[in-house]
């Protein structure tokens, strides 16, 4: 594969998550938080008495979001951080 196609084409998958993802669009926050719930980003994926293919299938949830984060190039505490300052400044000029 040529190689600038190869980068073109990995910047404009990269740009796409960015554009999906914006923390500044109150829709992408909300989609964001509800991944980063569903995904246990927020929290353990373990509890006490589950599984182990309850734990894999909980950690498999995670990887999405890791993923995404990945190809967005922004830790999850970074993330996080955007979504809650966002949101308080929405707040705040409502």
């Amino acid at each position: 594969m040529d190689i600038k196609k190869l980068f073109r084409s990995k910047y404009e998958l990269v740009s796409a998550y960015h554009a999906l993802f914006d923390a500044k669009d109150p829709q992408s926050r909300l989609v964001v938080y509800d991944l980063m719930k569903f995904t246990n980003m927020l929290g353990p994926t373990y509890s006490s008495g589950d599984s182990a293919e309850s734990m894999a299938f909980e950690e498999g949830k995670r990887a999405v979001m890791l993923y995404i984060l990945h190809q967005t190039q922004i830790n999850p505490a970074e993330l996080y951080d955007r979504l809650m300052d966002a949101g308080r400044e929405e707040e705040v000029n409502e």
